[in-house]
């Protein structure tokens, strides 16, 4: 993606320490100060390894539930490693840590405001449900820790979504409208792809729970029986809102070395 902020002189308007995102010829720029740029592009990179983190969790638990059981001739639960967990948290207080570096950007509209209040919840919500998460793979059993654990993967989702619509939020300021509606057409494709089977398959888990049966037995039958390529299909929506967090972080970052890189003795910084 090849969508950049570019900085422009200050004007009258405008004091010298703050940098320009500028969209289209006839866009109206928005002015921001290094300080914001630099908490945009930190709070997307947080974001971006942090949910990496998280995402390499989850796959390790479907290998570990699914490939494992399977070389092993193993009909048990499989024993979850804590290395993987301990990643996990980590990238689970890295998304915590970026979206709290997006909320604390002053100088853009109250809508972005919004929505990265939304991420910011979303994202305490997550870090502080992941041990309930990883109390769960110990007592797939337990309705308590279960009814946790759905809610913290329904809350990874969510935060996928809002991050969609956050970046969309930011090109449409800064007047990019292309990006603006992909950002959001992604938001859609999470919502569409992930949010609304995972309702289904988590009624699915809570009644085969309820019924005294193993959740985790049962999730691990099923998944032994899904075609790889619905697995890698799944994490398609994952990777497309990831890379709408990577360009906005470039974005930012542009916007910071442009203004560096001129030159004293540039006669439009003059």
């Amino acid at each position: 993606m090849s969508d950049t902020i570019d900085a422009a002189a200050p004007t009258s308007t405008e004091s010298a320490g703050q940098g320009v995102l500028t969209g289209g010829a006839d866009a109206e720029p928005v002015s921001l100060s290094p300080h914001d740029l630099t908490r945009l592009a930190q709070g997307f990179s947080f974001i971006f390894w942090g949910s990496l983190a998280v995402l390499s969790t989850m796959t390790d638990f479907w290998v570990t539930l699914t490939v494992l059981p399977i070389i092993a001739e193993a009909s048990a639960a499989p024993t979850f490693r804590v290395y993987p967990l301990v990643i996990g948290g980590a990238g689970a207080f890295g998304m915590l840590a970026g979206s709290w570096r997006l909320y604390q950007t002053r100088d853009l509209a109250h809508d972005w405001k919004n929505y990265t209040h939304g991420l910011l919840v979303t994202a305490t919500l997550i870090a502080y449900l992941f041990p309930f998460f990883c109390m769960w793979l110990r007592l797939p059993a337990n309705m308590y820790l279960l009814c946790h654990a759905l809610i913290w993967v329904g809350m990874l989702i969510g935060h996928l979504s809002l991050l969609s619509v956050a970046v969309g939020t930011l090109a449409r300021l800064v007047g990019r409208p292309w990006l603006a509606g992909q950002a959001l057409l992604y938001g859609g494709v999470v919502f569409i792809v992930l949010f609304a089977p995972f309702v289904l398959f988590a009624r699915s888990l809570i009644l085969i729970t309820w019924r005294g049966d193993d959740p985790l037995a049962a999730l691990q039958l099923l998944m032994e029986h899904v075609h790889p390529a619905y697995v890698l299909a799944a994490l398609i929506p994952f990777s497309l809102t990831l890379s709408l967090a990577w360009t906005a972080k470039d974005m930012a970052l542009r916007g910071l070395t442009a203004r560096d890189s001129k030159k004293p003795d540039d006669p439009e910084s003059a």
